[in-house]
């Protein structure tokens, strides 16, 4: 199973939903999570073109915690990238 073709048997896999990571990108300790799952807006709110955004902040090889973005500028600004 590689990152790129992510899917587990709960979550959206158990709504029919294929999940893959679209971008990785990181600055020292946060790590950018874009993961795109097409159909995911219609059991939500909130539409996000299918996609959720994360950021990760990793020290000694641990994830120490997730943060949830509405979009992809909040997400790289909160791991000090470029928009």
């Amino acid at each position: 199973m590689g990152a790129r073709n992510w899917s587990g048997r709960s979550g959206w896999a158990s709504l029919g939903l294929e999940t893959e990571v679209e971008e990785l990108d990181g600055r020292g300790e946060k790590v950018v999570i874009i993961l795109h799952a097409p159909g995911l807006d219609q059991f939500r709110a909130r539409s996000a073109s299918d996609r959720n955004f994360h950021v990760a902040t990793v020290r000694q090889g641990r994830v120490r915690a997730i943060r949830a973005c509405r979009d992809r500028e909040e997400a790289r600004g909160f791991a000090g990238l470029d928009a």
